[in-house]
């Protein structure tokens, strides 16, 4: 069981990775600030995900939580690419405690986006099954088969 787990983290952190570089721009950054400033931005996420691909889990939450500090999107969508992220980097390590307490930062910042990405509904939805106060039973951005998948393997585990 923990070696699909282990399969499944992996998978979604080089997904999360790639979308938090892709083309969703922080509204904020690109609409008040100067282009150079976005680029320095983007720069920094970029160093981030390479930091956290490469196992340097710290060193990437630190630009992440800096970054969070420092910026936001109207909409919630880049501070959630990023605590999905630092969430991702805690569920490696074994930070169970971490991994909880960002998952529940997740869920607020989330809470008003009409789409979750299949990395942060999978965060939230491991939040729940491992006992976590986020519920996500009446989520319906949370896909069932998410669900249903964490459940099962949750369920071979007892």
């Amino acid at each position: 069981m923990l070696n699909r787990v282990s399969i499944i983290v992996s998978i979604l952190a080089i997904v999360a990775l790639a979308a938090c570089a892709g083309t969703n721009k922080p509204e904020v950054v690109y609409n008040y600030y100067p282009v150079k400033k976005a680029s320095e931005v983007e720069e920094k996420v970029r160093q981030a995900n390479s930091l956290s691909e490469e196992g340097e889990y710290k060193a990437a939450s630190k630009i992440y939580s800096g970054l969070l500090e420092e910026y936001s999107s109207t909409d919630g969508s880049f501070q959630t690419a990023l605590i999905t992220n630092l969430c991702l980097g805690y569920l490696e390590q074994g930070e169970r405690r971490k991994f909880k307490g960002c998952a529940e930062k997740l869920k607020d910042v989330s809470k008003d986006l009409p789409y979750l990405s299949r990395e942060t509904q999978m965060i939230l939805q491991l939040n729940d099954s491992l006992g976590g106060s986020v519920k996500t039973g009446d989520d319906l951005r949370i896909e069932s088969r998410i669900t249903d998948g964490l459940t099962e393997i949750f369920k071979e585990g007892r």
